[in-house]
């Protein structure tokens, strides 16, 4: 029953019915009871504030989230609330006006803002993702109240700030890396995308690789299509082929993966052309020195054999006449002095001629020369001995003033003059030969030229030039350098160039 007042002291009374009104409310203590339950079981937080911007209402959720209990929350106004606000264009700022108090003003939902939240308990800001929706009461044209509903998506802003940097990682690995790369889909092999290494290394645009399958790039397209199939991740030797039909050798790496729902996998390629190159080269240096090596083993023992022959056949008989001289002088069997004097003129011969033969394989195993008087001293000696033996003209030019500090140094290029002149007596059948040693800036320059029948490309490229390796190698233990050059029918001329100052 209810009474309300009326004109001329007239009162109008309303009855309604009791049982009708309980029902109506139950079912709304019931739907209250609901939305309670169903707020405070929310993983997301709920905060209700009223016309004022005052909180009324936070769930446990909002509690855990923001780092402060209801408590603290309840009757407080939310624009205190320290936050920061994100713009469109990802600027972070400080002081933007609380997305609920926009909802107030404007009678409008605020949805999908990005906030960051101090929390207390955590003493770090938390990213909420926000809605702030207006309620309106049915005969108020303002809002009553405010519902403000966020979710922590901290983690997941995490991850794409992860996932982000991750991605320019990769992409700058993956464009400014020195090998070339290609992914392929595994099903069609079609390429789905190259790195700018890829398009210098087999001259195809990047729309031109677009455009074609793997196999298009293998110079064995079975084997690779196998390889594919059989999941092989590695294979050190392999065959490609360029846009010009060039065909190199590379390295592969593959893997395979999921990428935008598909299967790929992704070739790592490395050009190993000049590497293989340089083995083969590597290995044919060492074939031919250990060729050199053998033949200097060879050529040591022969002068050994040389040596001991002359050691034995001439200073050996010569010392075998001279203890007979001496054994006859010794037992007196000559009594004239004539045949005394004979005998002793006889021994004194011996011995002039075993001085000689001492000397003779002094001066073939190291000049002394070299050691006393420089190296134009001993190429002199050397020269002459030459003329004693051969019909050549010698022209020297040598400079006296040249002197090389190392003492191997010396012997090297003493040594390699004696090649040179050997190979000329050997092969040249020349009759003029020019010898020149003089300085050039910091390097001693020695030239041998001849007149004979001249050297030609086969011989220098020879595996079996055991005296020209030979020359080189000994160039370069003084970081030298020796140039043979030849002109069929008019000569060779050899070049040594060596450092004057070897340093340590």
């Amino acid at each position: 029953l209810r009474a309300n007042s009326a004109h001329n002291g007239e009162y109008r009374i309303t009855f309604t019915d009791s049982a009708e009104h309980k029902s109506m409310m139950s079912s709304l203590r019931e739907s209250e009871e609901r939305y309670r339950l169903l707020a405070e079981t929310m993983l997301q937080g709920v905060i209700i504030q009223n016309s004022d911007g005052i909180i009324t209402y936070i769930n446990p959720a909002a509690e855990s989230i923001l780092g402060r209990s209801r408590n603290e929350w309840l009757g407080a106004n939310s624009v205190s609330i320290e936050h920061l606000t994100i713009r469109e264009t990802g600027e972070i700022f400080p002081g933007q006006e609380h997305p609920s108090m926009v909802a107030f003003q404007t009678g409008s939902p605020v949805q999908n803002v990005l906030m960051g939240v101090f929390n207390a308990k955590k003493d770090s800001y938390c990213w909420l993702n926000l809605t702030s929706v207006p309620v309106f009461s049915p005969d108020n044209s303002r809002p009553s109240e405010v519902y403000t509903i966020f979710e922590d998506i901290t983690a997941r802003k995490q991850t794409e700030e992860a996932l982000a940097s991750s991605e320019v990682r990769y992409r700058q690995l993956f464009e400014e890396g020195s090998d070339s790369i290609v992914m392929a889909d595994r099903a069609s092999n079609c390429i789905i995308e190259v790195n700018p290494a890829a398009t210098t290394l087999f001259g195809y645009t990047t729309e031109e690789f677009y455009q074609l399958k793997i196999t298009d790039l293998s110079a064995t397209p079975e084997q690779t299509l196998a390889d594919v199939k059989n999941s092989i991740t590695t294979i050190p030797y392999h065959l490609v082929r360029k846009k010009d039909g060039t065909v190199l050798q590379v390295e592969l790496t593959v893997c395979y993966f999921m990428y935008h729902f598909r299967t790929v996998y992704v070739a790592t390629i490395r050009d190993i052309s000049e590497r293989t190159r340089t083995e083969k080269l590597l290995e044919d240096l060492n074939h031919r020195l250990s060729d050199m090596h053998e033949h200097q083993i060879k050529m040591q023992e022969q002068e050994r054999l040389a040596i001991s022959r002359n050691i034995h056949d001439d200073l050996g008989q010569s010392i075998s006449l001279l203890k007979l001289d001496m054994e006859m002088v010794q037992l007196k069997k000559c009594s004239d002095c004539t045949i005394l004097g004979s005998s002793i003129r006889a021994m004194c011969e011996s011995l002039d001629q075993i001085a000689v033969k001492v000397q003779q394989i002094a001066f073939d195993l190291r000049p002394p020369l070299l050691d006393n008087m420089g190296l134009h001293a001993a190429i002199e000696w050397q020269v002459n001995e030459i003329k004693k033996r051969c019909a050549i003209d010698f022209i020297l030019i040598l400079n006296e003033e040249i002197e090389l500090l190392n003492e191997s140094a010396t012997t090297v290029v003493m040594r390699i003059c004696q090649e040179g002149l050997t190979n000329i007596i050997r092969h040249s059948k020349a009759t003029e030969v020019c010898i020149s040693l003089c300085k050039k800036g910091s390097d001693l320059i020695l030239e041998i030229s001849d007149n004979g029948c001249g050297i030609t490309p086969e011989q220098l490229a020879s595996p079996t030039a055991y005296g020209l390796m030979g020359m080189q190698e000994r160039a370069k233990s003084c970081r030298g350098e020796v140039i043979l050059t030849g002109d069929p029918g008019n000569g060779t001329i050899l070049n040594l160039t060596l450092p004057l100052h070897q340093g340590a």
